[in-house]
């Protein structure tokens, strides 16, 4: 071997090493783009659960505030909400979430049609109820809100805090 012919092996391996470094770093750039587009549709993924979550709900109200007892008859509440509301409430699934604690578990209100879920809600915004207006001796403020999924709960929470931090008056 001569110093020309090592010379000349010498620049073959640096080509074939800077091309091995092109290839590299296109790798790196293929993958960091297939990376980014696999975030892109997870969003859009979690995004369309999270619609279709909320439309499998889309008509179902919660109602916070009413007193828990062991042996309650959900039927007899939500009638007694529907009269006080002047709005039908007969094809009305309701049961507790969960078993309360320290405030009564919220009650979740399966209407048949959105149609009269948005009726007991207009009532609701026309006039505040009590748990008195129901027959109890207590007497705690009734609310009630939409079915949201965690997503949507949290930012509705969000949206809250905004209002309160940008003293907006609406959100």
């Amino acid at each position: 071997w001569t110093i020309d012919d090592v010379m000349d092996k010498l620049i073959q391996m640096d080509k074939a090493y800077r091309d091995l470094l092109d290839k590299y770093d296109q790798q790196v750039e293929e993958n960091k783009n297939i990376k980014m587009e696999i975030v892109n549709l997870q969003k859009r993924l979690d995004n369309e659960i999270n619609n279709r979550e909320q439309l499998e709900i889309k008509n179902n109200l919660i109602i916070k505030g009413v007193p828990q007892s062991t042996n309650e008859n959900m039927d007899e509440i939500v009638a007694k909400m529907g009269n006080v509301f002047n709005v039908p409430v007969d094809k009305v699934k309701a049961y507790r979430l969960g078993k309360g604690g320290q405030h009564p578990a919220p009650i979740k209100l399966c209407f048949d049609n959105e149609k009269n879920k948005n009726e007991l809600l207009q009532a609701k915004k026309k006039k505040k109820i009590t748990t008195k207006d129901l027959g109890y001796s207590v007497e705690n403020f009734i609310y009630v809100d939409h079915d949201l999924t965690k997503k949507n709960q949290e930012l509705y929470k969000q949206a809250r805090l905004f209002k309160r931090y940008k003293q907006f008056k609406f959100i």
